[in-house]
């Protein structure tokens, strides 16, 4: 009862035939093993494409995340950087929101020259700062630096918390800081500068009187 496959002819001048036959299992036993032979073939051949696929996948995946510690890297370095300028710097330092005016940030020179904690200024809109007010008194100024981008005072008065007046220069500019703006304002004191510009101004007044009451003498 097992299934093959035949073959039947008839031998010339005879009346007989000739009948061949195969199991079928035994016939397509060589083409079986051929079959099996090229499957694993093709089965390690895509084994082995597919582990090189995962190598160089591997590879460009480490290289991605080498790059991108890299940056993250720089960028934490940078970081540092910048916070060991802006905390050490010897010029008052604000950082505003451009939007909405508020005051995030604030280096330690600023807080030691005008007297004020941190807190007095972080979350305040920088009108509503006292010892500011002559320099944003209104959101329309703010409004005017948003649109300008830069504004400069060369010379103008701030009251500190223990009531002293000291004259600064004041530089703002605004930037981008992770698609956000910015504004930066860079305060100097420069009471020092102006007040040795006052002495020389007044030691040229005593001078020059001084000098016309010796003419006057000459004269007479």
């Amino acid at each position: 009862n097992a299934p093959v496959t035949a073959d039947v002819r008839d031998l010339p001048d005879s009346p007989w035939f000739l009948v061949a036959r195969m199991k079928t299992s035994e016939l397509y036993s060589p083409a079986k093993g051929r079959l099996w032979m090229i499957l694993g073939f093709v089965t390690a051949l895509l084994f082995g494409t597919g582990a090189g696929l995962a190598f160089v996948w591997r590879q460009q995946s480490m290289g991605f995340y080498r790059e991108r510690y890299k940056a993250a890297e720089m960028l934490r370095d940078s970081e540092i950087r910048y916070r060991r300028l802006f905390e050490a710097a010897k010029d008052g330092i604000l950082i505003l929101d451009a939007e909405t005016g508020i005051v995030l940030d604030v280096n330690p020179f600023l807080i030691e020259i005008l007297g004020f904690s941190h807190e007095e200024f972080r979350g305040k809109k920088i009108w509503e700062l006292e010892f500011f007010k002559n320099i944003a008194e209104s959101k329309d100024n703010f409004l005017q630096l948003q649109e300008n981008e830069y504004m400069r005072y060369e010379a103008l008065s701030l009251k500190t918390a223990d009531g002293r007046q000291i004259d600064v220069e004041f530089v703002s500019n605004v930037y981008l800081v992770d698609h956000n703006r910015v504004i930066q304002c860079n305060i100097r004191d420069i009471t020092e500068r102006k007040q040795a510009e006052q002495a020389l101004r007044e030691s040229e007044t005593r001078f020059r009187q001084i000098s016309a009451q010796f003419h006057a003498l000459l004269d007479a």
